[in-house]
């Protein structure tokens, strides 16, 4: 009985997260992909662009979020094995372990 109701509880938290997630796409439907966040940051984009990535992100807190994790993670020093093991995984085309 104990997993029938966990299994349960499990469907519903399933079903609530799917109702969560679709909602959050719908509101992002309009947020620019994270590479041009970063690129606008860098200032690579031509001014137009920059200007309208700048008044999204002061208005999107998603977006602002986002940018702000991404640039925590470009000041992040890794360890030498966890550089080795990216750099590993870069030169056999990234393929996700397990994959023939």
């Amino acid at each position: 009985m104990g997993w029938m109701n966990g299994e349960q509880a499990e469907l519903e938290f399933s079903n609530e997260l799917d109702g969560a997630l679709s909602q959050l796409r719908a509101k992002t439907r309009s947020c620019p992909k994270p590479q041009l966040l970063q690129a606008a940051k860098a200032g690579v984009l031509d001014p137009e662009q920059t200007e309208a990535i700048a008044k999204h992100i002061e208005g999107c807190r998603l977006c602002k979020c986002l940018l702000s994790d991404m640039e925590e993670l470009d000041d992040l020093e890794l360890d030498k094995p966890t550089r080795e093991r990216i750099w590993n995984r870069v030169q056999k085309g990234a393929r996700p372990p397990g994959y023939h």
